[in-house]
């Protein structure tokens, strides 16, 4: 299957996902978990549920910012100049990438 990852996303099983992404992992499965779990914050069902998960992975993906990169990357829609073009999630995958890089800066 493809994408599994996002295709076995499920906002409703956020926690589930979230409780299951450990330092101990692999890198495999912690890259995959991380899929799992951005597919979930975009396909929340209300902006208020999205901003709930959304700040549970965030530190996530700045402490692991060189692991998550290309997930980051590929999120952060860079190429995309207009909302309609972008994820939702992709504004806030923007800022920690500019975060990220400029904390590389200082």
């Amino acid at each position: 299957m493809q994408d599994w990852e996002w295709e076995v996303a499920d906002p409703d099983r956020f926690e589930e996902f979230l409780k299951a992404y450990t330092p101990e992992l692999p890198v495999d499965q912690r890259l995959a978990l991380m899929e799992i779990l951005v597919q979930c914050v975009e396909d929340s069902d209300s902006e208020a549920k999205l901003a709930t998960c959304w700040q549970r992975i965030k530190p996530l993906l700045e402490k692991n910012f060189n692991l998550h990169a290309e997930t980051i990357q590929y999120w952060a829609c860079l190429e995309a100049g207009q909302l309609d073009e972008m994820w939702r999630i992709s504004i806030l995958m923007r800022q920690v990438k500019s975060q990220t890089a400029a904390d590389d800066d200082a």
